[in-house]
């Protein structure tokens, strides 16, 4: 998964897309909630898991320019509420997380999301779209 945003609407307006989390937000990821490991299995990058309630290692965030668009491709990867029933994945679960206050990360405008550190909740919700 890579994060990515037009370079001229990021030149515009950089504040709009690259934040430092003013308080903590809740974010969500596709994936599988395992009850066997107690984890989260992420879609997107599934070798990874998030324990809950377990803040994950802070991830340097490097905006790389690739032609016409800005990427982002390491950093903890979700997407935002308005997300939730605008993809369908085969992702069986979508899992509710946290970036904690404080916590750099860049939003683009489809509401895809990559941060410096994320946890996860514990909690998660049948994909039922």
């Amino acid at each position: 998964m890579c994060w990515r945003i037009d370079k001229l609407a990021y030149c515009r307006d950089s504040k709009k897309y690259h934040k430092i989390a003013d308080k903590d937000l809740y974010v969500y990821k596709y994936g599988k909630a395992s009850k066997e490991d107690n984890c989260f299995h992420p879609y997107f990058k599934g070798h990874f898991s998030y324990k809950p309630n377990v803040l994950n290692e802070e991830v340097k965030l490097f905006l790389a320019r690739l032609h016409s668009i800005y990427t982002i491709d390491e950093g903890y990867h979700s997407y935002d509420n308005s997300c939730i029933e605008s993809f369908y994945l085969s992702a069986s679960h979508i899992g509710k997380f946290i970036i904690p206050k404080g916590t750099e990360y860049y939003i683009n405008d489809d509401g895809e999301i990559v941060s410096s550190q994320i946890m996860w909740t514990g909690e998660y919700e049948e994909n039922n779209f």
